[in-house]
């Protein structure tokens, strides 16, 4: 998940913060846990701060994707 990964929080409160409308993507709330992301979007995070998604640098050993992200305001 993209909000815990950004922001080094728990995924279960990743998701607690998605499901209740305090996450934006693109100035938009979203309550999907699932929803995907392109490349340029911003994700609002309330208390937390602001997120770009800039690159898409492939993939790990694991097969997972590794993404850079560019912190707007923290």
């Amino acid at each position: 998940m993209v909000v815990a990964a950004s922001f080094n929080l728990a995924r279960a409160k990743a998701q607690d913060l998605v499901t209740s409308g305090s996450v934006q993507v693109n100035w938009t709330v979203s309550d999907q846990v699932d929803r995907q992301i392109s490349l340029k979007d911003v994700i609002s995070v309330r208390k937390y701060g602001r997120i770009c998604l800039e690159s898409l640098s492939g993939q790990s050993k694991k097969d997972k994707i590794k993404a850079v992200f560019n912190i707007i305001h923290r």
